[in-house]
């Protein structure tokens, strides 16, 4: 009976952590202090010029891998409607 407990213990000593329930650390990329989940996309501004990125494994590490120049912009401008003034008299009638 002693040398099955040995076995037992022997066994789940070899087991990973994972499979004994603590929770498996996923791969992710970093960059501008934040860690970016595989497939992550984002913009890398560089010395040489910014370009877009996404967040790949090569060989059994994760890493950048660049797949375009430039990063889009987003913008502000909205089209605002013309609108005419009409005037309005002391006592508050449109004239």
């Amino acid at each position: 009976m002693a040398r099955r407990s040995v076995l037992v213990v022997l066994l789940l000593a070899s087991l990973p952590p994972a499979a004994l329930g603590e929770p498996v650390r996923q791969c992710s990329c970093r960059a501008y202090g934040a860690d970016h989940a595989l497939g992550a996309t984002i913009c890398i501004r560089a010395s040489s010029g910014s370009y877009l990125a996404r967040c790949e494994m090569v060989l059994n590490n994760t890493s950048w891998k660049k797949i375009g120049d430039g990063c889009p912009q987003a913008s502000l401008r909205q089209r605002v409607p013309k609108v005419e003034a009409t005037p309005i008299d002391a006592a508050g009638n449109r004239g």
